[in-house]
């Protein structure tokens, strides 16, 4: 129950509204709900403290909200928040209207928050340097805290230094979960330039089971890839698959052809050896524009096997900048059963600039590639908790009732 004298940290009500805009995507629609739920439950609490609590958690909070600060969806509800409702009967109503106006605008949607997300990212040159700019880490960890598995690319941290400053980050910004990384050996053919493969993972929804460091030593072509790829094989109970393995590759821009297609021979190991289908590979291929010609893919067995899926088309956009568009950073999947454990249509570059509001140097700052992403479907999961096994119309209808509820319950007082 909230007491108006309660001022130091959050109070019980606004945890709750903050947890439940943590569960989900549909953060607006979490906050209606919670609202509806304190008016049928608790008759005697005021409409001025709900309004109060979840103003509080927008303010206090704004940065973990994935919605624009200049989004018809917040500036609606805003506009909601500071409107004169002067009985818990306006409330209500308000309400109603609400959510049918959450349907119009598509804010209703709550499957992107229960579904497994997968997500690939060349932050560029991350070490010292950026880990000391505050909002360069703030955006990092806006960006990694939306997913499962984040794998980060060009990890240049030589001294150990910014891996532990980027968790630290991660654990302040999203108190939910708690985040742990696997990491590769540094790698790279020059002793003055090497990388990390690190893969960013929440603990309470997947764990690591297996790594292995590919060796690159095939007979006839050793040394094949400048970054050698860092296979790690997960297990997330909650998925439809339940265990998978991802096969991470940065490749080198001048030798893209080459390595992309050593990349089969990879694939081929990793299933031989792990006795698995269930295999992703994903990264920064550069995969597009002058660097993979179209007259060199017929030479690539990772585009001619049939059983393999890219799910990032050749159109997308992955580069920050407004002067490039080139679908660099893929994601491929190998088999059918694994492409049918995927949420249809959910693969894509995140667009962190807009979703973010940030101008092109304040993206530069962070990354000049944006992040891919891919959902999988997930068992058993209920919709009115953040899951995704009913329709988003099926679940409008139930909230609305619920207002509707709230509204007859409340007239009849």
């Amino acid at each position: 129950m909230l007491f108006p004298n309660q001022t130091d940290g959050e109070t019980p009500l606004e945890e709750n509204i903050l947890d439940l805009m943590a569960a989900t995507n549909s953060r607006l629609l979490c906050t209606i709900r919670d609202a509806v739920v304190c008016l049928l439950f608790s008759p005697r609490l005021s409409y001025v403290h709900i309004k109060a609590s979840i103003k509080s958690v927008f303010f206090k909070h704004q940065t973990k909200l994935n919605l624009s600060r200049s989004s018809p969806q917040l500036m609606c509800f805003i506009m909601f928040l500071d409107g004169d409702c002067a009985s818990f009967q306006l409330l209500a109503m308000s309400l109603s209207l609400l959510l049918l106006l959450a349907v119009l605008v598509d804010v209703t949607d709550t499957k992107a928050g229960s579904d497994f997300r997968i997500c690939a990212f060349n932050t560029q040159h991350f070490g010292e340097s950026k880990s000391k700019k505050s909002d360069v880490m703030v955006t990092l960890a806006r960006i990694i805290t939306r997913c499962d598995v984040c794998l980060l690319q060009e990890v240049r941290d030589s001294r150990g230094k910014a891996l532990p400053l980027l968790l630290d980050s991660l654990k302040r910004f999203d108190t939910k979960y708690k985040y742990e990384t696997v990491a590769s050996e540094r790698l790279g053919r020059s002793e003055t330039y090497q990388e990390q493969y690190v893969f960013v993972y929440r603990k309470e929804t997947v764990r690591v089971t297996d790594q292995y460091q590919y060796p690159d030593n095939k007979p006839g072509d050793v040394d094949a890839f400048s970054r050698e790829p860092f296979v790690v094989r997960f297990r997330a109970d909650r998925t439809a698959i339940k265990e998978f393995v991802l096969i991470p590759q940065h490749t080198t821009p001048s030798n893209t052809t080459k390595e992309l297609d050593a990349l089969y021979d990879v694939l081929q190991h990793v299933r031989n050896m792990w006795k698995t289908e269930n295999v992703m590979l994903l990264g920064d291929f550069n995969a597009g524009c002058g660097y993979l010609a179209k007259k060199n893919r017929k030479n690539v067995r990772l585009i001619t096997d049939t059983n393999l899926i890219w799910l990032i088309p050749d159109d997308a956009d992955t580069t920050v900048r407004s002067t490039t568009t080139c679908p660099y950073d893929r994601i491929v999947v190998n088999g059918e059963t694994f492409h049918r454990a995927i949420v249809p249509a959910s693969a894509k570059p995140f667009n962190f600039p807009e979703e973010y509001g940030l101008t092109e140097g304040q993206a530069l700052d962070v990354s000049d590639h944006y992040p891919v992403e891919v959902l999988l479907k997930v068992k058993d999961s209920r919709a009115f908790l953040g899951g995704s096994s009913i329709t988003s119309g099926n679940q409008f209808m139930t909230l609305f009732v619920l207002s509707h509820v709230a509204f007859q319950i409340l007239t009849s007082l």
